[in-house]
């Protein structure tokens, strides 16, 4: 069978990807990865007089297998994203992910919606003396009117849709500061405390007047 050079892999992988990308399937190719899986087997058991011959036969069904992979996963993916939110303000339950981030009208959230469904979104909060004070692991309760993300269509312009899709985002919204409420829970996941223990070892540091640069750079490590 011989050694498979890395960039041979990565092949079936991109096509996949681009597959996916370009299709949109709404079927599945499972059979493809059977079918390559039971190449592989039988490259197995080729007597060694038509391995030389025959050699291509691994290859040949990992490639299959691979490609199959990579749609399965792309569409996995793309299903956990997915969601038809409705069109009127609805109540959620979820988890804050991450630490704010100052807006000019608003205070930007990274939410892990536990109920009614599983999705990450983006939340904006209207500005108060409590938007700011919200920590990673945080659960809230809001009604909000959440909309997928959406390009404004202009020829050039960056792919925000697809960029937040990529980091597994399904959507966001606004959300006024009568709307949300915390519930008094508080996740103990390791990464809900590595996060919160993250942000008391930024804070330390403000008490050392860096400059912005300096603080900057500490808080991308």
């Amino acid at each position: 069978m011989g050694k498979i050079p890395f960039i041979k892999i990565l092949i079936p992988v991109i096509s996949g990807i681009l597959f996916c990308k370009l299709t949109s399937p709404s079927f599945s190719l499972v059979y493809v990865g059977v079918v390559g899986l039971t190449i592989i087997l039988i490259s197995f058991f080729i007597p060694k007089h038509k391995s030389y011959a025959l050699r291509w036969l691994f290859g040949s069904g990992l490639i299959l297998f691979l490609f199959s992979l990579t749609t399965q996963y792309y569409q996995y993916r793309t299903d956990q994203i997915y969601c038809n939110f409705p069109q009127t303000v609805s109540s959620y339950i979820g988890e804050v992910l991450d630490w704010p981030q100052q807006k000019r009208r608003s205070v930007a959230y990274e939410v892990d919606l536990t109920y009614p469904v599983n999705k990450k979104v983006v939340l904006y909060l209207e500005p108060d003396s409590s938007s700011n004070y919200l920590m990673p692991g945080d659960e809230i309760m809001l009604r909000a009117r959440i909309q997928p993300f959406r390009n404004l269509g202009n020829p050039d312009e960056f792919d925000y849709e697809e960029f937040m899709q990529n980091k597994g985002f399904s959507g966001s919204a606004y959300v006024s500061s009568t709307n949300w409420m915390q519930t008094g829970r508080c996740s103990s996941s390791f990464r809900a405390k590595a996060l919160r223990l993250r942000g008391e070892v930024l804070d330390l540091y403000k008490n050392f007047d860096l400059d912005d640069d300096a603080y900057s750079f500490i808080s991308a490590l």
